[in-house]
């Protein structure tokens, strides 16, 4: 009889709110073989919610991150909210998110 195999420990469900977008942040560097197989992100992700105000500083650069995901075939949603990097927008975004939690696979 085989031994099981180990699985790796991650989140399906991941939500991401006004966070991205730190000068000289590389999705290469942080998160290394991302880009290079769509299919298996794609598989192990439930969900992958981003979310900015639409006068937050980082919002331009979610946006190119969002066209990156759109390049590489990365299932994402992008969400934004009128406001800056503040509460009321993180508010807006956690109500949009929360619901779509632990809803069965896509």
């Amino acid at each position: 009889m085989a031994a099981p195999r180990a699985r790796k420990a991650g989140f399906a469900w991941v939500g991401e709110f006004d966070a991205f977008g730190t000068p000289g942040w590389d999705l290469e560097k942080q998160v290394p073989g991302f880009l290079k197989d769509p299919a298996s992100v794609n598989q192990k992700l439930k969900l992958f919610f981003l979310g900015c105000g639409t006068e937050d500083p980082r919002y331009q650069m979610h946006m190119r991150l969002v066209d990156v995901f759109k390049r590489n075939q990365i299932r994402h949603e992008f969400h934004d909210s009128p406001g800056d990097h503040e509460w009321k927008v993180f508010r807006h975004l956690l109500a949009e998110f929360m619901p779509k939690l632990f809803r069965g696979s896509r």
